[in-house]
């Protein structure tokens, strides 16, 4: 299955750019980064799917585990699109 029919199935995106910050030593980007990329996601998921209200941040969300299998690594050209959905 082509890469852009997998992204189709997605409810939710949001466009990420690479900070220099995020870089490890050999120019490409640290696992910890990852995490903060998925954390944005997921605050525009609340923001723009579910509507919640962000300015008192008053709603109950834990992230009890988190698995990331990487893949390919990110460069700091590289353009990034994080893809959101519910189960």
């Amino acid at each position: 299955m082509l890469i852009m029919e997998i992204l189709k199935k997605f409810k939710h995106k949001i466009q990420l750019s690479v900070r220099y910050a995020d870089l490890d030593t050999l120019a490409h980007v640290n696992n910890k980064a990852y995490l903060s990329y998925l954390e944005e996601a997921r605050i525009a998921y609340y923001n723009d799917v579910i509507d919640l209200n962000l300015s008192n941040l008053d709603f109950s969300s834990v992230v009890a585990n988190i698995n990331i299998s990487y893949k390919y690594p990110i460069f700091f050209s590289n353009k990034l699109v994080v893809d959101c959905s519910h189960k």
